[in-house]
């Protein structure tokens, strides 16, 4: 499975707020990062693995990524807070390039946002029961791998919330987005809270979604590592529903949330494994459903518990399992604070079973090793500094959630944060 290889990120951020005497808001948000890294490399062609463990090869292959990442947002109330209006202008780049390649890869991505909201009951828009929005967006993205290939698109979206007298609350809203590749992409989104006692609530959700194919799925090349582009591949589209049920308990100390949820995916976007790698709309519904329970409590006063468990079965459109995604994960997190909530002490415990993924050998679906991997965080405060360290893979255990590529080992962090 290849040598150790690790990777030297650098990242600067810088965040600054500024309210004016006009009822105006000024956020400005700067951030820059650097990465160098080192990977291995898999057999080449025809040549073909006995196994996973001989899959991946050491080799001296690195790369670099830079990436920055600019943003200004300008926000005003009128009407004494009954109505805003926000204007937003961001722009991200990203630039990779590998020894293996010779090639510096760029994508810019530019975008401006228009959000205007009302309070619709003469209330103040943070105290109101009846909120509209409106939001206007303009995006525009282009990457070198095809210089003559840019995508613009233009999506106006709106959203009505309301808060009824007995605690129920609705949400319902509508985006249309049309660009200059794809046809007019309309999603819905519908959402209801319905208080059943001091304590419970039931809670429906439901919406659509759109995701556009990737600059590599469309046109591929060395850049993404040797695949196979296809310009006439379309855009995934999905529906999904979920009920639950969420309950307060220990005189609100603690909470619980049931979900029971269902996805449908058409044109879902799939690839043969290498050396065929050739994306392809699949013909059919892929399918996933399951159930997620949530456990927040407080045991003691400085004492938190919270977990999480998953289950979920994905099959595509021809019914098989598909990969890489796990029908049971379960995490669970303890936490002891002390004098305030910035120190601390954490053990967090991850488990993931029956994932399953292609074999190298043959590429047919084969179940992964399930694994437990373990935590832990450490916070405290020195003056106005916050320090945060923390080991991940605590007992470095051997895992992998893809055949032939093992997951991070035992990791050391540490962490300052100063504020102004």
């Amino acid at each position: 499975t290849g040598d150790k290889d690790g990777s030297e990120r650098n990242t600067f951020n810088w965040k600054m707020s500024h309210n004016t005497d006009a009822n105006a808001k000024i956020l400005l948000n700067l951030r820059t990062a650097h990465e160098k890294y080192d990977y291995d490399d898999v057999v080449q062609w025809p040549a073909s693995a006995t196994s996973h463990l001989d899959y991946v090869i050491d080799s001296n292959d690195t790369g670099t990524r830079d990436e920055a990442q600019a943003s200004v947002t300008f926000e005003k109330s009128f009407n004494e807070n009954l109505s805003s209006h926000q204007i937003g202008l961001r722009q991200t780049k990203y630039e990779s390039s590998t020894v293996a390649d010779g090639k510096t890869t760029d994508n810019i991505k530019t975008g401006v946002r228009y959000l205007f909201k009302k309070a619709l009951d003469d209330h103040k828009i943070d105290q109101t029961s009846t909120l509209g929005s409106l939001i206007l967006e303009k995006n525009y993205d282009k990457n070198n791998l095809t210089p003559t290939q840019k995508r613009e698109a233009f999506a106006l979206g709106g959203e009505l919330r309301h808060k009824f007298k007995d605690a129920t609350s609705i949400q319902a809203g509508y985006r249309s987005e049309s660009s200059d590749k794809y046809e007019t992409a309309r999603t819905w989104k519908l959402a209801l809270l319905k208080p059943l006692s001091d304590n419970t609530n039931f809670i429906f959700d439901s919406g659509t979604g759109v995701v556009n194919p990737t600059y590599c799925e469309i046109y591929g090349g060395t850049a993404c590592f040797g695949s196979q582009g296809n310009p006439s591949i379309k855009p995934e589209k999905n529906v999904s529903y979920s009920i639950g049920l969420q309950r307060k308990f220990l005189d609100q100390k603690g909470q619980t949330k049931l979900t029971i949820f269902k996805e449908t995916l058409t044109d879902e976007i799939t690839a043969g494994p290498w050396p065929t790698y050739f994306p392809t709309n699949s013909t059919g519904k892929s399918r996933r459903h399951g159930t997620e329970f949530d456990l927040s409590v407080k045991l003691r006063e400085k004492l938190e518990l919270h977990s999480n468990y998953t289950y979920v079965i994905s099959r595509d459109a021809n019914k098989n399992i598909e990969s890489r995604r796990p029908r049971h994960e379960f995490f669970m997190r303890v936490r002891r604070s002390f004098q305030t909530e910035k120190q601390y002490v954490e053990i967090n415990i991850k488990n993931v079973a029956d994932n399953y993924d292609a074999y190298p050998t043959n590429w047919s679906q084969r179940k992964m090793p399930d694994y437990t991997v373990t935590g832990l965080n450490i916070g405290w405060q020195l003056g106005r500094i916050a320090i945060y360290s923390g080991i991940s893979n605590l007992f470095d255990v051997n895992n992998s959630d893809v055949w032939g590529y093992r997951n991070p080992g035992r990791a050391v962090y540490l962490t300052a944060k100063k504020m102004w």
